[in-house]
């Protein structure tokens, strides 16, 4: 009988320092959800270039939901998570952020490897 307290105090616990969910409705504004539809729409298929140790390399975010066009990076997925943010992940877990400026230019992030890093749309012709 112990046991069974002991645990289900456990339980109880561990339930109750984990918080309450956040409400959608309250955390995603219609302004946020705006800003992430636009964020996905003007990098949807667009071609960026990432300046990386003195280098400068094409991808694109591809509309499958992949990188594209990045050898170092085939296999990684694109999601937009913010009207300013994007998350990429890797085959084997790993993830980078880029934070996009207010015009969706140019954007900042930390390279895979801890590296500060940034990036640029392709100026089209």
């Amino acid at each position: 009988m112990r046991n069974i307290i002991s645990t289900t105090l456990l339980a109880l616990t561990i339930f109750i320092s984990q918080g309450v969910a956040a409400d959608p409705l309250e955390t995603f504004t219609s302004e946020s959800i705006l800003g992430s539809k636009k964020l996905h729409k003007t990098l949807n298929g667009k071609t960026w270039i990432h300046e990386y140790l003195k280098g400068e390399f094409e991808f694109t975010f591809g509309k499958s939901g992949l990188i594209e066009n990045h050898e170092a990076w085939k296999g990684v997925r694109w999601r937009v998570i913010s009207p300013n943010e994007v998350i990429l992940g890797s085959r084997n877990g790993s993830k980078m952020i880029f934070t996009f400026d207010g015009e969706i230019k140019t954007f900042s992030n930390i390279n895979w490897d801890g590296t500060p890093t940034s990036g640029r749309a392709k100026k089209t012709k």
